[in-house]
This record gives C-alpha cells, structure tokens and sequence, in this order.
C-alpha cells in the first residue's frame, strides 16, 4: 500500500481522546450525511459514491440503532487513505499505529459506546481534510507516544 512511514510511526501511539464532535454542528452533520444503515450497507454505499468521484470524510456509528452513516465530498479525492470499524479500544489503538506505520495519519477517530470509526489519509492531505472536517464540527484524536 504505502512505503513511506510517518516519523511517529517507529514508536507505538497512544490515542489520549477520541475526536471530539462539536454537538453545535449536528444538523450541519445531519443534512450531508446518509442515512443509517449496517456496515456491509455502508461498504457498499462507500463504493457507489466512489464511482460518483466523491469521497468519504466522515462515518460514525448510532449505538442505539446498531448503525453507520457517513458524509462524502467531491472537494477532496484521497491519493491513499484508509477507513476502519474496531470495537474495544486495545484493538483500536492497535489499529492506529498499524496505519501510521505504513504512513498514514488519523483524520479522525470517533467512539460511540465501544465502537470506534476512524479515517487515516498521507500527511500531505492531512491540511485539506481538516478543513471539511472542521466544517462539521470534527476535530483531529489526541495521540502521545
């Protein structure tokens, strides 16, 4: 996938918080988002909008619904990114510096119950993607090595 590694990479990463999720901008999230729907639901839909040149910048997951939804945007298109669904946060955190390894940052890393959403993306998109996600009210995960 990528050879580069991101120089935080070499030492393991600890995600001190989540992104936090402005509720101030919950009807902006709201009226871009999909409806709720189960994970293979949103792994297709990922690839339906995918073919219609738009990106995903943003999922989490409705505890109470046992569902996903998520925003794209045609403002942006990932030269390398990855999206991931963890539950537990050993297995989370494990994630994460399994793709910072290979190169790629946290855009975001959200937890609903124990259910994490997390979008990784090359450091040299990491300025245009919290730009959009700045537009919705979603802030970048603390990490500590």
């Amino acid at each position: 996938m990528i050879g580069t590694s991101f120089s935080l990479a070499a030492d393991k990463m600890r995600v001190v918080s989540p992104s936090k999720v402005d509720a101030a901008k919950l009807r902006v999230r709201d009226k871009a988002a999909s409806e709720w729907m189960t994970e293979p639901d949103l792994k297709k839909n990922n690839e339906a909008m995918a073919a219609e040149n738009k990106q995903l910048v943003y999922f989490e997951y409705h505890v109470g619904k046992d569902k996903w939804r998520a925003i794209y945007s045609d403002k942006i298109k990932f030269s390398g990114f990855s999206w991931w669904v963890f539950y537990g946060g050993n297995e989370m955190e494990a994630k994460v510096n399994v793709e910072m390894s290979k190169g790629l940052e946290p855009a975001f890393v959200v937890r609903s119950g124990n259910s994490y959403a997390m979008l990784f993306v090359r450091p040299e998109q990491m300025e245009d993607i919290k730009k959009i996600l700045d537009e919705y009210g979603v802030g970048q995960p603390r990490l500590k090595k």
